[in-house]
């Protein structure tokens, strides 16, 4: 059950970092509750013309985010509401495997959304960027993963959560 938790972290992230490249400038704000980071109109500009895109294809891939952002939210709210049943149900000692194997199968359902609504983001995005510019949009994200992995340290710097 652990690994099943940690493929789901580590396919959640994935899909975060990849469309959360778009939008984050050198400082930025992450909004209350999570979702893109806020820039500055400025700051916007700087990004635009790093990646080399015109003001056309910066409202598309604005457009794009907001939108996987919003879906990947409401599928992430339906996850979190499941590990909540799933937790009650499996509190009693004699627990509803029935139930408990449903709530399972659920959440594979909504992991594969969430990996059939990346590979969506990947092709549109390849619609909106040409080849330049989506490996420029790329490097900046490699960079901005760096920079958080030498901020924060990465995962496998870390002792594993302790147990209850």
């Amino acid at each position: 059950m652990k690994r099943f938790i940690v493929v789901l972290i580590a396919l959640s992230l994935g899909v975060m970092t990849s469309s959360g490249a778009f939008g984050q400038g050198e400082p930025f704000i992450r909004p209350r509750g999570g979702g893109p980071p806020v820039m500055s109109p400025e700051d916007r500009e700087k990004f635009r013309i790093r990646v080399g895109m015109n003001t056309q294809q910066q409202e598309q891939m604005e457009t794009l985010f907001k939108d996987i952002h919003k879906r990947r939210t409401d599928l992430f709210k339906r996850m979190r509401e499941l590990f909540e049943e799933r937790e009650k149900v499996t509190d009693d000692y004699e627990f509803d495997h029935k139930r408990e194997k449903a709530i399972r199968n659920e959440l594979g359902k909504i992991n594969a959304e969430l990996l059939n609504l990346h590979t969506e983001t990947e092709e549109k995005i390849r619609k909106i960027l040409n080849k330049e510019q989506f490996e420029k949009l790329r490097e900046i994200r490699k960079e901005q993963k760096a920079q958080w992995q030498k901020e924060r340290g990465s995962r496998g710097d870390r002792p594993p959560p302790p147990m209850p």
